[in-house]
């Protein structure tokens, strides 16, 4: 997966460092590649060789982007709108209008789920992150994913104005998705948003969440001041700290990295020291308003 990844994730770095031009090629690029058959009239069945745990024809189909196992879109679209946001390039907006258009559309048909009689959205998280190698909800609706989705369609929707197109459609889905993690994921006596709630059975909400559903809420701008704060001291309190000392290491400064998840028993990719996910966790540190902490 991680090769996969990098290479729909490395807009992310050619912006930061002002290579405009070159995120601009790399998006076109993938942008080719878009699926465009037409839309099936309805989803394809699961995969019995899979143990009907997937289906790879529904995944491949209208909107898909790398044809490969993972929901790399979500990665995708996540840099280009923040690619539009470093350029102001309306132009390339306006030719990837229709990439936009054809991803939010495979993601609702894919992963959007309805909870409760007022059946708000939450998404699933199929292979979206790092961890996802050995990372499974169900079809239950994450924290991480749903704020990817917010995201994507509050941004749609600026972007739908710009372009003379129709931005509700956009507005809606992103204020749907607000209500739903508001309702089903945060956790009110505990201060930040749980990992997911199950789609089966008795629907319960799983609390101890993850680096990436704190860092992901942070970046896709859901919580509010006050609750980013109480987000933080999730990551402070539920969230193993390993000590970082040696050689030139100031004993004065409690340095430290993280552990992704307090999970147990261990198992790859889940609850592993990562360098990609402590830097996210200290970029949400800092948007949260905690830079000495983000520092340690």
């Amino acid at each position: 997966m991680a090769h996969k990844a990098a290479r729909l994730a490395r807009p992310y770095v050619l912006d930061a460092l002002g290579w405009h031009d070159r995120a601009r090629r790399h998006f076109a690029y993938w942008a080719g590649r878009q699926n465009t058959d037409p839309i099936p009239a309805k989803l394809p069945p699961s995969d019995a060789g899979a143990n009907l745990s997937r289906s790879e024809a529904a995944l491949h189909s209208n909107g898909d982007m790398s044809n490969t196992h993972y929901d790399m879109n979500l990665v995708y679209i996540d840099a280009l709108f923040r690619h539009l946001l470093w350029t102001g390039d309306l132009d390339f907006a306006r030719k990837v209008w229709p990439v936009i258009e054809r991803h939010l559309a495979w993601e609702r048909r894919l992963f959007r789920r309805e909870f409760g009689p007022d059946k708000l959205p939450l998404y699933e998280a199929y292979a979206v992150i790092w961890a996802s190698d050995d990372l499974q909800y169900n079809g239950g609706g994450t924290a991480h994913a749903s704020a990817y989705n917010y995201y994507h369609n509050k941004m749609a929707a600026r972007l739908a104005k710009l372009l003379g197109e129709d931005a509700t459609p956009y507005e809606r889905e992103a204020e749907l998705i607000a209500q739903g993690m508001r309702k089903y994921l945060w956790l009110g006596d505990c201060g930040w948003f749980a990992e997911f709630k199950d789609y089966l059975g008795l629907q319960l909400v799983h609390p101890s969440a993850g680096l990436w559903t704190f860092y992901h809420t942070m970046d896709s701008e859901v919580p509010t001041p006050q609750e980013a704060w109480q987000m933080t001291r999730q990551v402070d309190t539920q969230i193993p700290h390993l000590p970082v000392r040696g050689p030139g290491v100031p004993a004065d400064q409690p340095y430290y990295v993280l552990s992704e998840t307090d999970w147990m028993p261990y198992t790859w990719s889940i609850n592993n020291v990562v360098m990609g996910e402590i830097v996210h966790t200290a970029l949400g540190y800092w948007q949260a308003g905690r830079p000495d902490e983000r520092f340690a």
